[in-house]
């Protein structure tokens, strides 16, 4: 049995992948070659088969909004779209790899499928042992998540995010020469200051994400 807080969640989730579809097929519906045209790609010889591509994700994106409607008979249409968005990634995998397409095409299923992937599957396990083990070691797994992205901005911010890290080069970068060097120069400890500001930007956004995650296990967990 879902509970209500789950049911509240997947309902949110299909009703995006629902609005995503549609919004996906047309696109490629009405602008087929959009596509090619942002990635820098040749046009397509036949833009009417990338317009029946588009179609069959948008009529997906119906079938999301029914799962999210009645969630009691929604298990047969979220196992089926997993089941395309495990499968297509494995053909586009492919036809990066024989290098029809380029490797920036990979960004065309980040959204379509992988996204997808983890709520669809937690889904289907509704019901099942192992889904309730997954959800009981939901705040484990969030833990390990934290430790692993504060290694992650250790070992990026032990050097420091100067445009030097050691405190005698910094002082000798800041001495004021002159001409094009100290323009050079200045160019340089504005980046290292703006990668400052960037990498603890990434930092707290991190850590907020992942303490939101921790917060949402205890809650479904209940009491």
């Amino acid at each position: 049995m879902i509970s209500a807080y789950r049911a509240k969640l997947y309902r949110l989730i299909f009703t995006l992948a629902a609005i995503y579809n549609i919004a996906f097929g047309l696109w490629a519906c009405l602008w087929p070659r959009a596509f090619f045209t942002i990635l820098e790609m040749a046009p397509p010889n036949y833009p009417g088969l990338w317009q029946c591509l588009g179609m069959v994700v948008g009529l997906y994106g119906v079938l999301y909004a029914s799962a999210a409607w009645s969630l009691h008979r929604a298990k047969l249409i979220i196992g089926v779209g997993l089941a395309g968005k495990i499968l297509g990634p494995i053909g586009l995998c492919l036809t990066i790899h024989s290098g029809e397409w380029p490797l920036g095409t990979f960004s065309l299923i980040v959204f379509n499928d992988l996204i997808w992937w983890l709520p669809f599957t937690l889904f289907l396990l509704e019901g099942t042992r192992f889904g309730e083990h997954l959800r009981a070691a939901a705040p484990w797994a969030c833990a390990v998540a934290n430790m692993a992205a504060a290694c992650v901005i250790w070992l990026v911010l032990r050097s420091g995010t100067e445009a030097e890290s050691g405190i005698e080069a910094r002082a000798i970068l800041h001495r004021k020469p002159s001409g094009g060097m100290a323009h050079r120069m200045g160019d340089l400890d504005a980046g290292g200051t703006e990668s400052g500001r960037l990498l603890h930007l990434v930092g707290r956004v991190a850590a907020v994400a992942a303490s939101s995650d921790c917060r949402l296990a205890r809650r479904d967990r209940g009491p």
